[in-house]
């Protein structure tokens, strides 16, 4: 554990410190004395200004990250730096009174150590970390709470495009909708809205492909783009054409038409 200062708080794990007497031994990486840690927690935000928004911005909560950092003293006949630094994870634990946790997995990005010139037996390091999965709190009686609230699906301004042609041949649209989809209702959820939501921005256009990005566990983006006619028309118009003869003796056409069978059809007998 760390060194006591009235209440017993400090900070263990990737950091652990001399053993004080009448404690239990734990494992050390670095006999170091933790002076002061700092932790802080954030939700990345995701902007989802768009269609209805009134020109206020707009934003949800991405995935939760945070940083930190402590200060430590080391002897100066101790080594000041840790075995490996890169790609260092494990798990610091900051304690705020006994029995009173917060232990957050962290990767390891920075490492400063630099000479105590009023104590020439110590050396002085900085230790930074960036939060790298759920953090566990532990005996921390009533915590305060707010709902995370819903979000409807947002037309999202960036990435809207609009493509019209004077002659009515290319028109084409791209959409980029910021949808809440649950990662366990994902394929469902998408089909539906796509089926029963999703409207083209201009008249006379068909939604010809739909892609969904997953930006977090709570969502992600929904990509829409629609065009004159759809996929299966370009294959079958691919293919179609036409010959005319004036004199009405060598008239012929073709027509190529795509069947979606749920399976492809079988072989014929060989001869």
């Amino acid at each position: 554990m760390a060194l006591d200062s009235g209440r017993n708080y400090g900070i263990t794990g990737l950091i652990d410190i001399p053993v004080a007497a009448g404690r239990t031994a734990v494992p050390i990486s670095l006999a170091a004395t933790v002076f002061g840690v700092a932790q802080s927690l954030r939700a990345e935000a995701k902007n989802r200004t768009g269609w209805g928004s009134n020109g206020s911005q707009q934003f949800r909560s991405l995935n939760l990250g945070g940083s930190g950092s402590a200060s430590a003293k080391v002897r100066s006949d101790l080594s000041p730096y840790p075995t490996v630094l890169r790609n260092v994870v494990g798990t610091i634990t900051i304690q705020f009174d006994t029995g009173v946790t917060l232990a957050l997995p962290v990767l390891i990005v920075g490492w400063t150590c630099t000479r105590n010139v009023k104590s020439q037996d110590q050396w002085d390091i900085a230790i930074e970390w960036l939060k790298n999965g759920p953090e566990v709190i532990t005996a921390h009686g009533t915590r305060w709470t707010c709902s995370m609230g819903g979000f409807s699906p947002t037309v999202l301004y960036e990435n809207t495009q609009l493509t019209v042609d004077p002659l009515n041949l290319q028109d084409a649209a791209f959409q980029s909708i910021d949808l809440a989809v649950p990662e366990a209702t994902e394929a469902a959820a998408i089909a539906a809205y796509v089926t029963g939501s999703a409207s083209a921005p201009r008249g006379n256009l068909v939604l010809r492909t739909h892609q969904f990005i997953r930006t977090d566990s709570d969502g992600g983006v929904l990509l829409l783009a629609w065009g004159k006619r759809t996929t299966t028309e370009d294959v079958e118009f691919e293919q179609t054409r036409t010959l005319l003869d004036p004199n009405k003796l060598e008239t012929s056409g073709q027509k190529t038409t795509v069947h979606l069978a749920a399976s492809p059809p079988a072989d014929p007998p060989s001869a």
